[in-house]
């Protein structure tokens, strides 16, 4: 009798243990590409009496390459959680998905993809609910402007929320709004929108890189004093640099191309 043949539903109930996960967490790994070799792997491991605490993160399934197939992946100890390991990114491209509510769940997520559907602006409730996140891609979807991202927390618990990296790439927006729940940003990624000019990040004093290529922009104005490294403005309609760029005494990169 082979290996496969011989897994049952303690089997995937001992699984489940091992992870420390609740059951519907567990249901949703379950759909994970490379869930069932885990699971072989994770019974070859038992038998060999090889299964430790040290090795509950390897017996994890890889992310999969297939974009088109939502995926949790990273398992781990969330910071600021006070000793809680969860899953701490989720993928979801390319699945015609209308708004995020599929991150609900995952309470402990700090990387969300869920670029290319068509999530517009009134579809992020469930991301202001993600107390950890950090990191949030939405680039081709249907945004018509920077979604708001305040959390929608305690008060006690709004300190940790800490977003440092946002990517809306490619979607319709047209004016840079709803930047309090960005304000520490260090990376913002604005590419193929229909931006005419740069206001509202005035306040952003931690960003780093700024990428606003292929908008319909004309100046730099509104950049001053910002910490940027790196500055992507290609594609536009830069006639005039001003004063901004003498006063982004950190610049390392420009591309005006």
């Amino acid at each position: 009798m082979s290996l496969d043949s011989e897994l049952s539903a303690s089997d995937a109930e001992l699984f489940r243990e091992y992870l420390e996960l609740n059951m519907q967490d567990f249901l949703a790994l379950k759909q994970s590409p490379g869930f069932f070799e885990a699971l072989v792997a994770f019974k070859q491991k038992l038998g060999e009496g090889e299964v430790t605490a040290s090795s509950r993160v390897a017996a994890l399934p890889e992310d999969d390459d297939d974009d088109a197939t939502p995926s949790l992946s990273d398992f781990g100890p969330v910071p600021n959680a006070f000793g809680v390991s969860a899953f701490r990114s989720f993928r979801s491209r390319r699945t015609n998905l209308e708004n995020a509510d599929c991150v609900a769940p995952f309470k402990y997520l700090q990387h969300v993809d869920l670029s290319e559907n068509s999530i517009n602006e009134h579809g992020v409730g469930a991301l202001r609910r993600l107390q950890f996140l950090t990191s949030v891609d939405l680039t081709r979807n249907h945004l018509a402007s920077v979604p708001d991202l305040s959390p929608q927390l305690s008060r006690s618990a709004i300190p940790a929320f800490c977003l440092s990296e946002a990517r809306y790439g490619y979607n319709h927006i047209s004016t840079i709004t709803n930047m309090a729940a960005h304000r520490f940003l260090r990376v913002l990624h604005l590419d193929g929108n229909r931006l005419t000019s740069i206001t509202g990040i005035e306040g952003l004093r931690f960003l780093n890189i700024l990428r606003l290529n292929n908008n319909k922009l004309t100046s730099l104005e509104g950049l001053a004093n910002l910490p940027l490294l790196e500055l992507h403005v290609h594609g536009n309609h830069i006639v005039d640099v001003g004063q901004a760029l003498c006063t982004l005494v950190y610049l390392e990169v420009l591309d005006l191309s």
